[in-house]
């Protein structure tokens, strides 16, 4: 969301600018005074009609809004300013330490407003007081936060961050929620694409949760998630959401189709609204329609069936003008897709609801979606050069289908479909009896990717039994995983019940100790495939307090296993019996990284690990005439998944590695703002303890 926050609250001039230079609506709130809209142009505004006026100026672009469950108490978050109210949203105040708080969400647990800033500190305002900073409580940027009670609560952010609190926010611990942020939680490699979870709502004993890739659904407090929702529109991402009983709405930053609406909470659907373009949050407002905010000052009103936009600044007044001028007819022979959906057999489907997302964006007035006519035909004008076409209907399993368009004609895509059927079956360990707790996924490959897309999972019972429901028929990739476990897949063809997915026989076990023999007790050891590189670990799993571990049920084949220490963990404040408290903690202490190949096999294999202390690289930096380099930088790049090293060259151009880890590095020098026009050194392949004299290149 931070990402949609920046690109879409546009700056009309060059920075630095004053504030009223800005437009753009970043959230909407129903209180008991009214619907509440936060603006960039550092104003609070409260709807009459239409209308927006004023009710509060910070002075500072404003992000987020936050009510307390009895409608006391509001409170309006920003970049550099906090603004309270004590009287549902009537009258505001400044918070005095507003001005040293940069946030992007805020909640209230129970009558104590949490406010979480860029950094992942936490401040609290205990019972409407002035806010107090408590600590660094999360270890990523919050985007959304959302208490379903005093004392249970959920705050999502950047890096696919999802963190629970069972306490009101004095503890949090991190969960595997279903978003892959742009680190892995705990392995820290470089997803292929930055991803963040930008919004969260809890409605009918439900947790929602938003992004990129549409809205997911938890009915276990965040342990697992179903995609209920899956938008699908390049370069797009749902931001925030609001709920009313079981009901849920997300606002999301699409052209046409950017508002959408579950009545069940589970089955979305499109609210038309003509023009409609980059909105970051949507409230149910007192009578049970909808308000949405966006971009470029945009104010929608709408129901179910529709809205309109009541208020909205130039900006979008010229992107319309534009969009008529340019006259989107269809060219002759060409322009188009078209296409008949029908069941598999043979029969036209009426009323069902086609959309292609990703038309060009200087177009916001052409039709990205329509309804099949009485023989099943549908057609849309101007689509993409790359197609991303969805369909459905209730009553049928959803389809996405994607290809390339005509050039010189009329795009064609016949669609069929079927009935949802299921899948259901049980999973065993490796010894073969039932494996309670695993969690199981149905995945679907499509063409290019590497890996296949998950649609749908669950996780087993206690008799290892599952059952997954809602998917058109077809062929599934049925992949099961389970802490301190592998990770097993099997194919299967839906409809398919008793399905039997057991865990491979291989195993490894060992010893994490220290240089002096010591067992290690902060270490992480996770298990990779050695083809897959730039995927995540096949199993992982945490040293005990005698710096022992064991991955079971793997699977044969060629691997890597990473022991590393942990750049964040969890510290236990439980003081209770059958209580369950954390706080996430920096790591603090030496650093410790290894990689190594194995071959798993199908029996038990021992691979003790010991860190020895490694000397450091040590050299000096000259130039090709000889001369010394002072302050350049030196790199040193693993070939494993073990962080990156770097130190700076003193003047007289020495150098030294420290704390080195026991891998190969790839070493090279380069200058800082070199005004001789000097390049980088040739890089050179060393291990830990050798001598270096790296001499940096002309240009």
């Amino acid at each position: 969301m931070l990402g949609a926050l920046a690109g879409f609250l546009v700056v009309s001039a060059a920075a630095p600018v004053p504030v009223a230079d800005q437009h753009g609506f970043s959230d909407v709130l129903r209180t008991r005074a009214g619907l509440l809209v936060s603006s960039a142009d550092g104003t609070v505004r409260r709807a009459d009609g239409d209308d927006l006026p004023v009710a509060a100026t910070t002075g500072a672009t404003m992000t987020a809004l936050a009510a307390s469950a009895d409608g006391d108490l509001v409170a309006a978050v920003g970049d550099g300013a906090v603004t309270t109210s004590r009287d549902g949203g009537a009258t505001f105040a400044p918070d005095p330490s507003g001005g040293r708080i940069h946030a992007w969400a805020a909640a209230f647990a129970g009558r104590d407003l949490l406010v979480f800033d860029q950094d992942g500190v936490l401040w609290r305002g205990r019972n409407g007081a002035a806010l107090r900073e408590v600590g660094k409580r999360l270890p990523a940027r919050a985007f959304g936060a959302v208490f379903a009670d005093a004392r249970r609560g959920w705050v999502v952010g950047e890096d696919g961050m999802l963190a629970v609190t069972r306490d009101g926010g004095e503890s949090f611990s991190l969960l595997d929620g279903p978003v892959q942020g742009d680190k892995e939680k705990r392995g820290g490699l470089r997803a292929p694409e930055r991803r963040e979870i930008s919004g969260a709502v809890h409605a009918g004993g439900a947790l929602y949760v938003s992004s990129a890739g549409g809205v997911w659904r938890s009915i276990d407090d965040g342990k697992t998630f179903e995609h209920v929702f899956v938008y699908e529109q390049p370069r797009k991402i749902c931001v925030r959401m609001s709920a009313r009983g079981a009901a849920v709405a997300v606002a999301c930053t699409g052209f046409e189709t950017s508002l959408y609406l579950a009545a069940d909470g589970r089955t979305f659907k499109p609210v038309p609204v003509t023009d409609s373009m980059h909105l970051m949050s949507v409230a149910f407002d007192a009578d049970g329609g909808l308000a949405a905010v966006g971009a470029h000052e945009l104010f929608i009103r709408a129901t179910a069936a529709g809205g309109r936009i009541a208020y909205r600044s130039p900006t979008v007044d010229e992107w319309i003008h534009v969009a008529e001028k340019i006259g989107l007819e269809e060219r002759p022979g060409g322009g188009s897709l078209l296409g008949t959906v029908r069941d598999e057999h043979g029969a036209p489907i009426p009323g069902a609801h086609v959309s292609c997302p990703g038309y060009a964006e200087a177009h916001p007035g052409v039709a990205r979606e329509t309804e099949t006519a009485a023989n099943g035909e549908y057609r849309l004008r101007w689509p993409p050069r790359y197609i991303v076409l969805t369909v459905r209907k209730e009553g049928f399993a959803s389809v996405s289908l994607q290809r390339d368009a005509e050039s010189d004609g009329p795009t064609r895509i016949d669609v069929v479909l079927s009935r949802p059927v299921g899948c259901s079956g049980v999973v065993l360990g490796p010894d073969g009896g039932p494996l309670g707790g695993a969690t199981v996924s149905l995945s679907q490959r499509r063409a290019a990717d590497k890996r296949p897309w998950q649609i749908a999972g669950a996780r087993t019972q206690s008799n290892g039994s599952f059952s997954i429901e809602n998917i058109p028929p077809g062929e599934y990739v049925l992949g099961a995983t389970a802490p301190g476990y592998g990770e097993t897949t099997e194919m299967v063809r839906a409809p398919a019940a008793a399905v039997r997915v057991r865990f491979g026989a291989g195993e490894i076990f060992g010893t994490v100790a220290d240089a002096r023999g010591e067992p290690l007790q902060a270490i992480e050891v996770e298990l990779f495939r050695s083809a897959d590189r730039g995927f995540g670990p096949l199993a992982r799993v945490d040293v005990d307090a005698g710096g022992a571990y064991r991955l079971r049920g793997l699977s044969p084949g060629e691997c890597s296993l990473v022991v590393r220490t942990p750049t964040i963990s969890l510290e236990n404040l439980s003081s209770e019996a059958g209580t369950a408290r954390f706080r996430l903690k920096p790591h603090e202490g030496p650093e410790y990284c290894m990689e190594q190949p194995v071959t798993v096999g199908s029996a038990r294999l021992e691979v003790p690990i010991r860190f020895d202390r490694q000397p450091p690289i040590t050299g000096h930096v000259r130039d090709r005439a000889g001369a010394p380099v002072g302050g350049a930088v030196i790199s040193a790049q693993s070939a494993t998944r073990c962080p990156a090293k770097g130190t700076h060259a003193a003047d007289d151009g020495s150098f030294s590695l420290e704390e080195l880890d026991p891998v190969t590095y790839r070493v090279w020098a380069g200058p800082v703002r070199d005004p001789h026009g000097r390049s980088a050194s040739e890089p050179v392949l060393v291990r830990p303890g050798a001598k270096l004299d790296l001499v940096l290149g002309e240009r």
